[in-house]
């Protein structure tokens, strides 16, 4: 088999795999309220007064507590998340504008003189030095004032963001190598298996068969499907719709879902040409030779690695590679 033809098939199986272990991994953050925790863990430092006495830290929960005790905060919770936790239960989104009313609210914030008052009884500590801060930035300007709270909200959005990306990041290494396990996808292993293919044999055309039909179809739908929700997200969230973000995420859960399913059937359609799969022979070898066991491990980690790219990155390799193909006479490995 040619190299070109061998590193499509590899990449085909990065490409499938990582489709697969994102849509586990969307699942999952929408199964066990990821988001909606990422956000209650930022909120509860954004609004927790901290202080040092002694040499000891102190929590001062009270603005926190008025905060998430709040009818527009309850509101934006789902409520079956409420009923099925012991613990406090958060919205997955808020807006900037909903979060500063919701302070100022808490802070008694109908006229400067008020919210002044009401932030100079609270405990010294953290919260309390940064709100008499903004307050002198604002020139006591309750407009401004509700202006660098939205501020401060984003900033810290922002860095929740980057929070919840790492913390997935690292989900989606565990399932990809759960998956790389259960489906036998070790690079090492598939490289040699596509290397002894012949070269214009029916296992051969079924590989380029296959690749051209998911860049031409399977995998622009697959992102169709999922750019329409992330738009439908996106409007809600603007509109600081919550129950329609949390019906909306539930939707998105159950199409990722649906792909996982697809992406199977597709899998197991092309295990012999791809290399993919677990023979008896195979596994007992593994279980019984070390260093065939290590190798394997090698190839799977490997594979993880790929896996942890993304989709969208294999996606363009592929379609350069099937381009590069497509230009030109295919040239014969030695």
């Amino acid at each position: 088999m040619s190299i070109i033809t061998t590193a499509i098939g590899l990449i085909l199986v990065y490409l499938i795999l990582s489709l697969m272990v994102s849509a586990i991994q969307e699942a999952l953050a929408s199964w066990f309220s990821m988001r909606s925790k990422h956000f209650g863990h930022a909120i509860d430092q954004m609004l927790t007064n901290e202080k040092t006495t002694e040499g000891a830290l102190e929590l001062d929960k009270s603005i926190l507590e008025k905060f998430q005790s709040h009818p527009s905060y309850g509101d934006m919770v789902q409520e079956k998340n409420k009923q099925s936790t012991n613990h406090m239960a958060h919205p997955s989104y808020m807006s900037a504008a909903t979060f500063s009313s919701i302070l100022l609210h808490v802070l008694d914030g109908s006229d400067v003189k008020q919210l002044t008052a009401t932030i100079n009884a609270m405990e010294d500590g953290k919260l309390k030095k940064f709100l008499l801060d903004c307050l002198a930035e604002t020139g006591n300007d309750l407009t401004k004032f509700r202006t660098r709270l939205e501020q401060w909200y984003d900033q810290v959005m922002s860095r929740v963001s980057g929070w919840y990306k790492s913390y997935t990041h690292k989900i989606i290494m565990v399932v990809g190598l759960l998956v790389a396990m259960y489906m036998n996808a070790d690079t090492l292993s598939i490289y040699q298996k596509m290397s002894a293919v012949a070269a214009g044999s029916t296992q051969e055309q079924a590989i380029i068969g296959l690749a051209q039909d998911f860049v031409d179809q399977r995998y622009d739908g697959f992102n169709q499907q999922i750019n329409d929700i992330q738009q439908s997200l996106d409007s809600a969230a603007q509109q600081t719709d919550t129950a329609r973000y949390d019906s909306l995420l539930l939707l998105h859960n159950e199409r990722l879902l649906a792909q996982v399913d697809s992406l199977v059937v597709m899998v197991n359609g092309a295990n012999s040409p791809l290399g993919l799969g677990w023979t008896k022979a195979e596994w007992s070898t593994v279980k019984s030779n070390v260093p065939v066991l290590f190798n394997k491990l090698i190839g799977l980690l490997l594979t993880t690695f790929a896996i942890s790219l993304g989709a969208p990155f294999w996606f363009d390799m592929l379609k350069k590679i099937i381009n590069i193909r497509n230009a030109g006479p295919v040239y014969e490995g030695s």
